[in-house]
């Protein structure tokens, strides 16, 4: 395991970076006998050796004080061995998500960030590819001396390489608070999921399977909050 960092006081820019290598020796692994959508497993002490990879870095400063950038990624691979149908399995898994975004700083004025995402999911040497393609913006306003503004909208499409699965979903959120200076009391009026999106995808891996899944979640909540602090 390696890691460095490097942060410059005078324009705010850090640097940072992380490395790790596993392998794993004589593993208890499974030998998964599979008979329609029943599974019979048995663990056995593995000869194979399993190895993982990962590695992730990011880079990021202002400018003149009031603009931010930064770029961060993280890239990760597996290889796993077990026995399937008492034959030789290797797995392999290499996943890579990069981030790029830049927001303002002011005192006085809303601040906008706006960012892309990107992961890309690799299995099995390229057989199996997904992307999850993730334009996000996040706008925040202090205003009137206690009131704050915040919203949040993303955009996701989420796909393989020939197109089987194509989706797309978006989320939007927004909250109003109020608090007055030196008070104990705060009112906030908040509310998720206004687009009423009612399902995402997303693409899963094991050492036995690969698959793209679909997750119902909640409807639109508009909640009110009263806080007192002691």
């Amino acid at each position: 395991n390696l890691t460095y960092f490097k942060y410059n006081l005078f324009n705010f820019e850090n640097i940072s970076g992380n490395i790790r290598y596993t392998k794993n020796l004589n593993a208890i692994k499974t030998n998964a006998i599979f008979n329609g959508i029943n599974q019979v497993s048995a663990p056995f002490n593995s000869p194979f050796v399993d190895e993982s990879l990962d590695g992730r870095g990011s880079y990021g400063r202002s400018f003149t004080r009031k603009y931010k950038a930064s770029f961060d990624f993280s890239l990760n691979y597996s290889k796993f061995f077990n026995i399937q149908n008492n034959v030789v399995a290797q797995s392999e898994n290499f996943t890579q998500n990069y981030t790029l975004r830049t927001s303002t700083n002011y005192k006085n004025l809303p601040n906008l960030e706006i960012g892309y995402n990107i992961i890309i999911q690799k299995f099995n040497a390229g057989i199996s590819t997904f992307y999850t393609e993730r334009p996000f913006a996040k706008l925040d306003y202090f205003f009137l001396d206690g009131f704050s503004f915040i919203t949040e909208y993303e955009f996701n499409h989420f796909y393989n390489e020939n197109k089987t699965a194509d989706n797309e979903f978006d989320f939007l959120s927004a909250s109003l608070s109020y608090i007055k200076k030196d008070s104990h009391w705060e009112f906030r009026v908040s509310a998720t999921n206004l687009l009423g999106t009612s399902q995402i995808n997303n693409a899963n891996f094991n050492q036995f399977l690969i698959s793209s899944s679909q997750f119902i979640v909640q409807p639109t909540f508009v909640l009110l909050n009263v806080k007192y602090n002691l």
